[in-house]
């Protein structure tokens, strides 16, 4: 097999792990990819953010497996979202103890502490929007 071949199968099968991932400490604006989506560390909840009263624990928008990123549970999250988001920013993350969020392909992720806001990674179109998986 050429060398080269055999690298990228080692590098794919390595990068393909699902076991759980724990986010270390961040600094910030620090990111974390999941995917298609970026949890980028904010100093806080920005004052401008509105609670959401009933959160989904689902992150992204869609019913396509590559939108499965959810939130194990909602015990120790507190979702807020931005008054007048542009189409790549989702909900604002509070976490105020473990929590796991879920992807059936990408991994998932153990978050501790801290305030992050979801983001959508571009599709080169004619406007800006969202990644459709």
């Amino acid at each position: 097999m050429n060398t080269t071949i055999k690298e990228v199968k080692e590098f794919g099968i390595i990068n393909a792990n699902d076991s759980l991932q724990v986010v270390p400490e961040l600094v910030l604006g620090d990111s974390i990819p999941q995917g298609d989506l970026n949890f980028t560390l904010l100093p806080g909840v920005p004052t401008c953010a509105i609670a959401v009263e009933n959160p989904e624990l689902q992150l992204a928008p869609g019913t396509t497996k590559g939108s499965r990123h959810r939130l194990d549970s909602l015990e120790n999250v507190n979702v807020y979202r931005l008054p007048k988001p542009n189409p790549l920013q989702g909900v604002i993350l509070e976490f105020t103890g473990e929590t796991i969020v879920t992807h059936p392909e990408h991994g998932d992720q153990l978050w501790s502490k801290g305030v992050v806001i979801v983001s959508y990674q571009r599709q080169l179109a004619d406007e800006i929007r969202a990644i459709a998986d």
